[in-house]
């Protein structure tokens, strides 16, 4: 059956059963009801918020991005394909890490020895792998046969939803605090990655708007009677992917910069907390510590001899 030409309406109304993406949902909302349950059980408050985040906007997008008009549309119009690739890869995602699911597990499995699952977590939370992830998935899609075959296989493209979600979990987990506080250097380097990812995430996007021919057959054979043709169609899909690509880095490349910012500041509390215990440590039993002289002054590891004669004698005072 031919489908209604994609307006304002439709986009609304139009609705259609997607078995993979309503499995992932249930499972996705009963498992973190669950999770809120057991740890409520325990003795610890969870936020409201953070739970109807996950549900409604987290869960609820997902439908919307599977079962909606996106998923009516997608392989009708290139450019609707290639907004709901971007729904699952970084909007969806980053609405279910704002519910926090892996600190409810943190939270029951307090005590409990740090399994191998934990350590991926913790490698994978880096700031170097997310953002990487973007540019990556989008070629991998875009320029491989997983365009066509998730064009004609409902198997297929289950498999992209699923990937596109975990790619963009992955991207979200340094954002929003999930995983362990990175290094400064390490969140410095991210920042020079992020400056080359702002050319790195519009290739895949510029590569899809100036490419005259379609990287697909599948749109023209619809031999639709509405919408743009099937140039102009990729075309503006690719405009879509590169100026999402553009607008998504540069609140991640602010947000690193403040991260950098606080863990610089963190790392410096905890450098000057261990030099003076180090100080303390080194006073003679019963001479008053000359706190007012610099640390470098007062530690021989630095100077050497040489520190001698830079040290304050307090009898001299």
């Amino acid at each position: 059956m031919a489908l209604a030409p994609l307006s304002v309406s439709t986009a609304f109304t139009a609705w259609q059963p997607d078995p993979a993406g309503l499995t992932v949902a249930v499972a996705l909302a009963a498992g973190y009801l669950l999770l809120v349950r057991r740890a409520t059980r325990l003795g610890h408050s969870w936020p409201l918020w953070r739970t109807l985040t996950f549900l409604i906007a987290g869960v609820g997008t997902l439908l919307m991005a599977t079962a909606g008009s996106f998923g009516v549309y997608a392989d009708q119009l290139f450019w609707v394909y290639a907004v709901q690739l971007l729904l699952l890869l970084l909007i969806v995602p980053v609405f279910l890490a704002f519910g926090r699911p892996l600190s409810l597990l943190r939270l029951q499995a307090a005590g409990t020895p740090p399994r191998e699952a934990g350590r991926w977590v913790t490698r994978l939370s880096h700031p170097l792998i997310g953002p990487a992830l973007v540019p990556a998935c989008t070629a991998l899609v875009f320029f491989t046969g997983l365009l066509n075959a998730s064009l004609r296989s409902s198997g297929v493209a289950a498999a992209v939803h699923l990937g596109l979600l975990l790619a963009g979990f992955i991207f979200a987990l340094p954002l929003l605090g999930e995983g362990p506080p990175p290094a400064s250097i390490a969140i410095a380097a991210a920042v020079f990655v992020g400056f080359l990812e702002l050319l790195a995430d519009a290739l895949p996007g510029f590569a899809v708007r100036m490419n005259d021919s379609l990287l697909t057959p599948w749109f023209a054979h619809l031999h639709r009677s509405w919408g743009p043709t099937p140039i102009n169609d990729q075309h503006l899909g690719g405009s879509i992917l590169w100026g999402v690509a553009e607008l998504v880095d540069l609140p991640f490349l602010a947000f690193m910069v403040v991260q950098w910012v606080r863990a610089d500041a963190r790392e410096t509390v905890e450098v000057d907390r261990r030099l003076d215990a180090v100080a303390r440590s080194q006073a003679p039993t019963g001479e008053p510590l000359d706190s007012e002289a610099p640390w470098w002054e007062r530690d021989a590891s630095v100077f050497g001899e040489r520190a001698k004669q830079f040290r304050h004698d307090p009898k001299q005072r």
